[in-house]
């Protein structure tokens, strides 16, 4: 008869390692095809992310591009060419942050060729689009290009309105000051002076160090004397 030997905690943790090892196989064995599918089911949604994301920053990439083309002609000076690549990448990258720079630069091209009406057309559906607000730059542009088109169709005072809009969307104070003032001339040009005479004011107290100080006064001047 062999005698006894003491089996140490080494030999008893290697043992349940084989054996849950062991175990283990074996379920997997028995679970083969459960197994396999959902390593695969993992590897698909793995690939798919891959090419959501790959997929959406080629968007991003073309859609600067596109813009990009459409900047070019703008420079250049060939306005038709750019309103054609503006709306190009307005269709194809509108929820873009290209195809938001796009909106804007396709309602200002509108605005300079002197289609007030198309342009009035394109800054509203940016801002109905868009409503959030952001990028506030953008917003601050759609309203200000509004403001400039429904000017040029004489609804004045829309247009100041907008130009008052404007002014919330995180403006400087250079930019309030100059708001502040065409939203005056587009009261003043339809009728409603006590408006006018309301911001005119607002500009000689509130920004004193801008250029609109002494043209907003003039301003004041020039309707008290024909009041």
């Amino acid at each position: 008869m062999s005698p006894y030997k003491r089996i140490t905690r080494k030999e008893i943790k290697k043992d349940r390692l084989v054996t849950t090892t062991f175990q283990a196989t074996e379920y997997i064995q028995k679970h083969k095809q459960p197994f396999i599918i959902g390593i695969a089911a993992i590897a698909a949604a793995v690939l798919l992310a891959y090419f959501f994301y790959g997929s959406k920053e080629g968007k991003k990439t073309d859609a600067v591009e596109q813009l990009g083309m459409g900047d070019l002609s703008l420079a250049s000076g060939d306005y038709n060419t750019a309103i054609a690549e503006y709306e190009e990448t307005v269709s194809k990258y509108g929820s873009t942050i290209s195809g938001r720079k796009a909106y804007i630069l396709l309602g200002k091209t509108y605005n300079n060729v002197g289609n007030y009406q198309k342009a009035k057309e394109i800054f509203q559906e940016y801002l109905n689009k868009f409503g959030d607000g952001k990028p506030a730059l953008l917003h601050r542009s759609a309203l200000v290009g509004l403001a400039v088109a429904l000017r040029n169709l004489d609804e004045k005072g829309e247009a100041a309105q907008n130009y008052e809009k404007a002014i919330k969307a995180d403006a400087s104070k250079e930019e309030t000051a100059y708001l502040l003032f065409d939203a005056a001339k587009c009261y003043r040009e339809s009728g409603n002076n006590e408006k006018a005479l309301e911001l005119y004011r607002r500009i000689k107290d509130e920004y004193q160090f801008t250029v609109y100080m002494s043209k907003a006064e003039r301003e004041i001047s020039n309707i008290l004397i024909q009041e």
